[in-house]
């Protein structure tokens, strides 16, 4: 059995770093979604991922799943990357929470 070195604590953070930074960036978002939506809505939904430049979102309410897939998506996206535009959303998804992904 070969038994590696220990690793420093520098080498373990490169490796979790971009783990780090993407839940940082899931909860930055979630924030500044319900900052946007106000508290009615935002209890309906949850940001599910954001990555290479697309935030995905999960809607627990049909009415209003429809409403901002078909209605508000962009004027959201602009908004969101109003308040942080460091971290640019290029698209914005959202998807029915309960639904199958095809």
């Amino acid at each position: 059995m070969v038994r590696e070195d220990p690793k420093s604590a520098g080498d373990l953070l490169k490796r979790f770093l971009p783990q780090l930074q993407a839940m940082g960036a899931v909860a930055g978002r979630q924030q500044a979604l319900e900052a946007v939506l106000g508290p009615e809505a935002s209890a309906h939904c949850r940001v599910a991922g954001f990555h290479r430049g697309q935030l995905l979102v999960e809607v627990d309410s049909a009415p209003l799943f429809a409403e901002l897939q078909m209605f508000r998506r962009e004027e959201l996206r602009a908004e969101l990357n109003r308040r942080d535009p460091s971290h640019p959303i290029a698209h914005l998804v959202f998807r029915l929470a309960g639904a199958v992904a095809s």
